[in-house]
Protein backbone atom coordinates (compact mmCIF):
# COMPACT_ATOMS: atom_id res chain seq x y z
CA UNK A 1 0.00 0.00 0.00
CA UNK A 2 1.46 3.32 -1.11
CA UNK A 3 1.88 6.13 1.34
CA UNK A 4 0.40 9.70 0.64
CA UNK A 5 3.27 11.94 1.07
CA UNK A 6 2.45 15.58 0.34
CA UNK A 7 3.95 16.46 -3.07
CA UNK A 8 6.90 18.71 -3.41
CA UNK A 9 10.62 18.97 -3.96
CA UNK A 10 10.77 15.62 -6.06
CA UNK A 11 9.12 13.58 -3.21
CA UNK A 12 6.42 12.23 -5.93
CA UNK A 13 9.42 10.69 -7.49
CA UNK A 14 11.23 8.75 -3.88
CA UNK A 15 7.91 7.93 -3.43
CA UNK A 16 7.17 6.24 -6.72
CA UNK A 17 10.00 4.43 -6.88
CA UNK A 18 9.95 3.14 -2.93
CA UNK A 19 6.24 1.89 -3.65
CA UNK A 20 7.67 -0.56 -6.47
CA UNK A 21 10.58 -1.95 -4.85
CA UNK A 22 8.84 -2.77 -1.56
CA UNK A 23 6.04 -4.18 -3.94
CA UNK A 24 8.42 -6.25 -5.66
CA UNK A 25 10.68 -7.38 -3.05
CA UNK A 26 7.00 -8.47 -1.38
CA UNK A 27 6.06 -10.60 -4.25
CA UNK A 28 9.87 -12.07 -4.41
CA UNK A 29 9.22 -12.99 -0.60
CA UNK A 30 5.98 -14.77 -1.32
CA UNK A 31 7.47 -16.84 -4.33
CA UNK A 32 10.62 -17.95 -2.59
CA UNK A 33 8.20 -19.52 0.33
CA UNK A 34 6.50 -21.37 -2.04
CA UNK A 35 9.19 -22.53 -3.66
CA UNK A 36 11.42 -23.44 -0.33
CA UNK A 37 8.33 -25.44 0.50
CA UNK A 38 8.00 -27.39 -2.12
CA UNK A 39 9.93 -29.29 -5.59
CA UNK A 40 9.52 -29.93 -9.18
CA UNK A 41 11.18 -32.10 -11.60
CA UNK A 42 12.29 -30.40 -15.26
CA UNK A 43 13.06 -33.22 -16.91
CA UNK A 44 9.79 -33.53 -18.25
CA UNK A 45 9.94 -30.28 -19.86
CA UNK A 46 14.05 -31.19 -21.17
CA UNK A 47 12.59 -34.37 -22.63
CA UNK A 48 9.55 -32.82 -24.28
CA UNK A 49 11.79 -30.47 -26.17
CA UNK A 50 14.56 -33.15 -27.32
CA UNK A 51 12.13 -35.32 -28.88
CA UNK A 52 10.70 -32.40 -30.19
CA UNK A 53 14.02 -31.29 -32.08
CA UNK A 54 14.82 -34.44 -33.05
CA UNK A 55 11.17 -35.15 -34.80
CA UNK A 56 12.14 -31.37 -36.62
CA UNK A 57 15.53 -33.23 -38.09
CA UNK A 58 13.69 -36.43 -39.57
CA UNK A 59 11.02 -34.30 -41.60
CA UNK A 60 11.59 -34.41 -45.36
CA UNK A 61 12.22 -31.37 -47.67
CA UNK A 62 8.74 -30.69 -49.79
CA UNK A 63 11.15 -31.57 -53.31
CA UNK A 64 11.61 -34.94 -51.10
CA UNK A 65 8.05 -36.00 -50.86
CA UNK A 66 7.34 -34.90 -54.57
CA UNK A 67 9.95 -37.10 -55.95
CA UNK A 68 8.61 -39.98 -53.81
CA UNK A 69 5.22 -39.27 -54.82
CA UNK A 70 5.70 -39.20 -58.57
CA UNK A 71 8.71 -41.64 -58.87
CA UNK A 72 9.99 -41.39 -62.30
CA UNK A 73 7.64 -38.71 -63.90
CA UNK A 74 8.84 -36.12 -61.09
CA UNK A 75 11.91 -34.70 -63.28
CA UNK A 76 9.83 -34.78 -66.62
CA UNK A 77 7.14 -32.97 -64.48
CA UNK A 78 9.68 -30.40 -63.36
CA UNK A 79 11.12 -29.69 -66.79
CA UNK A 80 7.72 -29.10 -67.90
CA UNK A 81 6.23 -26.61 -65.32
CA UNK A 82 10.15 -24.65 -65.99
CA UNK A 83 9.06 -24.20 -69.21
CA UNK A 84 5.15 -23.08 -68.88
CA UNK A 85 6.54 -20.54 -66.25
CA UNK A 86 9.06 -18.74 -69.13
CA UNK A 87 6.22 -19.43 -71.66
CA UNK A 88 3.84 -17.50 -69.21
CA UNK A 89 6.14 -14.85 -68.55
CA UNK A 90 7.16 -14.13 -72.06
CA UNK A 91 3.49 -13.81 -73.03
CA UNK A 92 2.80 -11.35 -70.10
CA UNK A 93 5.91 -9.16 -72.04
CA UNK A 94 4.29 -9.34 -75.13
CA UNK A 95 0.93 -7.75 -73.87
CA UNK A 96 2.35 -5.42 -72.25
CA UNK A 97 3.12 -2.37 -74.54
CA UNK A 98 -0.49 -3.09 -75.60
CA UNK A 99 -2.16 -2.67 -72.59
CA UNK A 100 0.07 0.36 -71.48
CA UNK A 101 -1.49 2.73 -73.12
CA UNK A 102 -4.95 1.76 -72.37
CA UNK A 103 -3.68 2.44 -68.60
CA UNK A 104 -2.21 6.13 -69.12
CA UNK A 105 -5.25 7.12 -70.69
CA UNK A 106 -7.49 5.64 -68.02
CA UNK A 107 -5.05 7.29 -65.55
CA UNK A 108 -5.30 10.69 -67.31
CA UNK A 109 -9.87 10.74 -66.81
CA UNK A 110 -9.08 9.69 -63.42
CA UNK A 111 -6.67 12.55 -62.81
CA UNK A 112 -8.91 15.17 -64.30
CA UNK A 113 -11.90 14.14 -62.21
CA UNK A 114 -10.20 14.06 -59.18
CA UNK A 115 -8.69 17.60 -59.84
CA UNK A 116 -12.59 19.15 -60.57
CA UNK A 117 -13.12 17.80 -56.90
CA UNK A 118 -10.47 18.94 -55.44
CA UNK A 119 -11.40 22.15 -56.65
CA UNK A 120 -14.76 22.37 -56.06
CA UNK A 121 -13.78 20.96 -52.42
CA UNK A 122 -10.87 24.73 -52.43
CA UNK A 123 -14.03 26.60 -53.03
CA UNK A 124 -16.63 24.66 -50.25
CA UNK A 125 -13.61 25.65 -48.13
CA UNK A 126 -13.30 29.20 -49.12
CA UNK A 127 -16.72 29.90 -48.27
CA UNK A 128 -16.25 27.94 -44.86
CA UNK A 129 -13.16 30.11 -44.19
CA UNK A 130 -14.77 33.40 -44.96
CA UNK A 131 -18.05 32.64 -42.45
CA UNK A 132 -15.98 31.37 -39.78
CA UNK A 133 -13.17 34.35 -40.02
CA UNK A 134 -16.51 36.28 -39.22
CA UNK A 135 -17.82 33.53 -37.10
CA UNK A 136 -14.59 35.03 -35.03
CA UNK A 137 -15.02 38.72 -34.92
CA UNK A 138 -18.27 38.52 -33.55
CA UNK A 139 -17.01 36.35 -30.52
CA UNK A 140 -14.17 38.40 -29.89
CA UNK A 141 -16.61 41.09 -29.24
CA UNK A 142 -18.65 39.10 -27.30
CA UNK A 143 -15.52 38.12 -25.43
CA UNK A 144 -14.55 42.18 -24.77
CA UNK A 145 -18.12 42.78 -23.51
CA UNK A 146 -17.71 40.13 -20.93
CA UNK A 147 -14.67 41.23 -19.92
CA UNK A 148 -15.72 44.40 -19.60
CA UNK A 149 -19.00 43.23 -17.08
CA UNK A 150 -16.35 41.32 -15.46
CA UNK A 151 -14.45 44.28 -14.53
CA UNK A 152 -17.63 46.35 -13.28
CA UNK A 153 -19.08 43.23 -11.18
CA UNK A 154 -15.56 42.81 -9.46
CA UNK A 155 -15.30 46.87 -8.92
CA UNK A 156 -18.63 46.37 -7.01
CA UNK A 157 -17.84 43.14 -4.48
CA UNK A 158 -17.22 43.45 -1.17
CA UNK A 159 -13.80 43.08 1.06
CA UNK A 160 -14.89 39.52 2.42
CA UNK A 161 -16.71 38.97 -1.28
CA UNK A 162 -13.18 39.58 -3.10
CA UNK A 163 -11.12 37.41 -0.38
CA UNK A 164 -13.36 35.02 -0.70
CA UNK A 165 -12.64 35.12 -4.56
CA UNK A 166 -9.25 35.24 -4.27
CA UNK A 167 -9.25 31.93 -1.84
CA UNK A 168 -11.16 30.12 -4.63
CA UNK A 169 -8.76 30.87 -6.93
CA UNK A 170 -6.10 29.99 -5.21
CA UNK A 171 -7.63 26.45 -4.16
CA UNK A 172 -8.55 25.96 -7.54
CA UNK A 173 -4.48 25.83 -8.32
CA UNK A 174 -4.45 22.62 -5.72
CA UNK A 175 -8.02 21.34 -7.35
CA UNK A 176 -5.84 21.02 -10.37
CA UNK A 177 -3.01 19.49 -8.55
CA UNK A 178 -5.05 16.90 -6.71
CA UNK A 179 -6.36 15.95 -10.16
CA UNK A 180 -2.88 15.15 -11.60
CA UNK A 181 -1.43 13.44 -9.03
CA UNK A 182 -4.74 10.99 -9.13
CA UNK A 183 -3.69 10.39 -12.50
CA UNK A 184 -0.46 9.17 -11.76
CA UNK A 185 -1.74 7.63 -8.46
CA UNK A 186 -4.14 5.79 -10.72
CA UNK A 187 -1.27 4.38 -12.73
CA UNK A 188 0.52 3.48 -10.09
CA UNK A 189 -2.13 1.27 -9.07
CA UNK A 190 -2.41 -0.53 -12.69
CA UNK A 191 1.28 -0.77 -11.86
CA UNK A 192 0.82 -2.54 -9.19
CA UNK A 193 -2.13 -5.01 -10.06
CA UNK A 194 -0.17 -5.97 -13.27
CA UNK A 195 3.02 -7.14 -11.14
CA UNK A 196 0.56 -8.60 -8.88
CA UNK A 197 -1.32 -10.94 -11.58
CA UNK A 198 2.32 -11.59 -13.38
CA UNK A 199 3.63 -13.03 -9.80
CA UNK A 200 0.78 -15.19 -9.38
CA UNK A 201 1.06 -16.51 -12.48
CA UNK A 202 4.92 -17.53 -12.01
CA UNK A 203 3.17 -18.79 -8.96
CA UNK A 204 0.10 -21.01 -10.49
CA UNK A 205 2.62 -22.38 -13.05
CA UNK A 206 5.13 -23.43 -10.89
CA UNK A 207 2.73 -25.06 -8.11
CA UNK A 208 1.68 -27.06 -11.51
CA UNK A 209 4.84 -28.21 -12.41
CA UNK A 210 5.37 -29.01 -8.58
CA UNK A 211 2.94 -31.89 -8.82
CA UNK A 212 4.95 -33.88 -11.81
CA UNK A 213 8.26 -33.94 -10.04
CA UNK A 214 10.16 -34.66 -6.89
CA UNK A 215 13.60 -33.58 -7.42
CA UNK A 216 15.36 -30.90 -5.32
CA UNK A 217 15.49 -27.93 -6.65
CA UNK A 218 18.29 -25.08 -6.69
CA UNK A 219 17.03 -22.32 -4.70
CA UNK A 220 19.90 -20.01 -4.71
CA UNK A 221 18.71 -17.74 -8.00
CA UNK A 222 15.45 -17.38 -6.22
CA UNK A 223 16.98 -16.44 -2.97
CA UNK A 224 19.64 -13.95 -4.72
CA UNK A 225 16.95 -12.08 -6.44
CA UNK A 226 14.84 -11.85 -3.58
CA UNK A 227 17.31 -10.70 -1.32
CA UNK A 228 18.54 -7.95 -4.04
CA UNK A 229 15.04 -6.86 -4.32
CA UNK A 230 14.51 -6.20 -0.10
CA UNK A 231 18.05 -4.06 -0.51
CA UNK A 232 16.91 -2.29 -3.07
CA UNK A 233 13.93 -1.54 -1.03
CA UNK A 234 15.70 -0.26 1.67
CA UNK A 235 17.88 1.81 0.03
CA UNK A 236 14.81 3.06 -1.58
CA UNK A 237 12.98 3.63 1.57
CA UNK A 238 15.97 5.45 3.24
CA UNK A 239 16.24 8.24 0.45
CA UNK A 240 12.35 8.63 1.33
CA UNK A 241 12.91 8.86 5.21
CA UNK A 242 15.67 10.92 4.89
CA UNK A 243 14.13 13.42 2.25
CA UNK A 244 11.40 14.17 4.69
CA UNK A 245 12.95 14.28 7.97
CA UNK A 246 15.24 16.82 6.20
CA UNK A 247 12.36 18.76 4.87
CA UNK A 248 10.57 18.68 8.13
CA UNK A 249 13.76 19.81 9.66
CA UNK A 250 13.69 22.85 7.63
CA UNK A 251 10.03 24.04 7.67
CA UNK A 252 11.28 23.93 11.72
CA UNK A 253 14.09 25.81 11.06
CA UNK A 254 12.21 29.02 9.45
CA UNK A 255 9.94 29.15 12.87
CA UNK A 256 11.77 31.66 14.68
CA UNK A 257 12.31 34.64 11.91
CA UNK A 258 8.35 33.88 11.12
CA UNK A 259 7.57 34.27 14.19
CA UNK A 260 9.63 37.43 14.85
CA UNK A 261 8.11 38.78 11.35
CA UNK A 262 4.90 38.18 12.87
CA UNK A 263 5.62 40.05 16.12
CA UNK A 264 7.42 43.61 13.99
CA UNK A 265 4.17 43.06 11.83
CA UNK A 266 1.78 42.99 14.59
CA UNK A 267 3.71 45.84 16.39
CA UNK A 268 3.51 48.20 12.91
CA UNK A 269 -0.53 47.67 12.87
CA UNK A 270 0.04 45.26 9.46
CA UNK A 271 -2.80 43.31 9.76
CA UNK A 272 -3.43 41.94 6.50
CA UNK A 273 0.05 40.72 6.67
CA UNK A 274 -0.17 39.15 10.14
CA UNK A 275 -2.99 36.89 9.29
CA UNK A 276 -1.36 35.48 6.14
CA UNK A 277 1.95 34.91 7.73
CA UNK A 278 -0.01 33.06 10.69
CA UNK A 279 -2.03 30.66 7.95
CA UNK A 280 1.88 30.44 6.35
CA UNK A 281 3.04 29.41 10.11
CA UNK A 282 -0.52 27.03 10.67
CA UNK A 283 0.35 25.16 7.35
CA UNK A 284 4.05 24.69 8.12
CA UNK A 285 3.20 23.44 11.56
CA UNK A 286 0.27 20.98 9.53
CA UNK A 287 3.52 19.89 6.88
CA UNK A 288 5.62 18.87 9.86
CA UNK A 289 3.19 16.63 11.99
CA UNK A 290 2.03 15.13 8.37
CA UNK A 291 5.79 14.33 7.47
CA UNK A 292 6.29 12.96 11.08
CA UNK A 293 3.15 10.78 10.45
CA UNK A 294 4.71 9.49 7.44
CA UNK A 295 7.84 8.52 8.48
CA UNK A 296 6.40 6.34 11.36
CA UNK A 297 4.23 4.77 9.07
CA UNK A 298 7.36 4.16 6.91
CA UNK A 299 9.74 2.55 9.36
CA UNK A 300 7.14 0.20 11.02
CA UNK A 301 6.89 -0.91 7.07
CA UNK A 302 9.93 -1.26 7.26
CA UNK A 303 10.53 -3.42 10.32
CA UNK A 304 8.34 -5.51 8.86
CA UNK A 305 10.34 -5.88 6.04
CA UNK A 306 13.24 -6.78 8.38
CA UNK A 307 11.15 -9.44 10.06
CA UNK A 308 10.02 -10.96 6.75
CA UNK A 309 13.40 -11.00 5.59
CA UNK A 310 14.71 -13.11 8.93
CA UNK A 311 12.26 -15.60 8.14
CA UNK A 312 12.90 -16.13 4.62
CA UNK A 313 16.47 -16.54 5.95
CA UNK A 314 15.77 -19.10 8.35
CA UNK A 315 13.68 -21.11 6.29
CA UNK A 316 16.40 -20.81 3.19
CA UNK A 317 19.05 -22.26 5.99
CA UNK A 318 16.69 -24.87 6.77
CA UNK A 319 16.82 -26.79 3.32
CA UNK A 320 20.50 -27.26 4.01
CA UNK A 321 21.50 -24.72 1.68
CA UNK A 322 24.30 -22.88 2.02
CA UNK A 323 23.93 -19.06 2.97
CA UNK A 324 26.65 -17.55 3.87
CA UNK A 325 26.80 -14.89 1.02
CA UNK A 326 23.23 -14.07 1.33
CA UNK A 327 24.24 -13.41 5.28
CA UNK A 328 27.42 -11.53 4.50
CA UNK A 329 24.89 -9.44 2.08
CA UNK A 330 21.97 -9.26 4.64
CA UNK A 331 24.56 -7.71 7.18
CA UNK A 332 25.66 -4.89 4.64
CA UNK A 333 21.90 -3.75 5.02
CA UNK A 334 21.87 -3.52 8.57
CA UNK A 335 23.38 0.01 8.70
CA UNK A 336 20.70 1.14 5.99
CA UNK A 337 18.09 -0.56 7.95
CA UNK A 338 19.07 1.29 11.28
CA UNK A 339 19.22 4.62 9.95
CA UNK A 340 15.80 4.05 8.72
CA UNK A 341 14.37 2.78 12.12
Amino acid sequence: KSMPVPSGGGVGGLVSKRDQLKNLAQKHSKFLTMKISSQFDSSVVSNGIANGSSSAKNQLSEDDMMAQVFGSKFEEISASKAKYDELKKRQVESHASLTKRQSIVSNIDILKSKKGDLSAKIKEIELELQRLTAEESAVDKQITQAQDSLVVLDNSLSTEAKEIERSMKDMSQNIKLNDSVLDVVQSLQNFHKEMDQAVSNEIAASEASNSEGESKLDLSPYMTSYVACTNDYFNSEFKLVSFLQQRAQKLRDGFPRLEMEIEECTGLGMTSNVVEMKKKLNQMQQNIADDDNIIKALQKEAEEMKSTLAVIMRQYKSTGADAKSFEATCKAMESTISAII
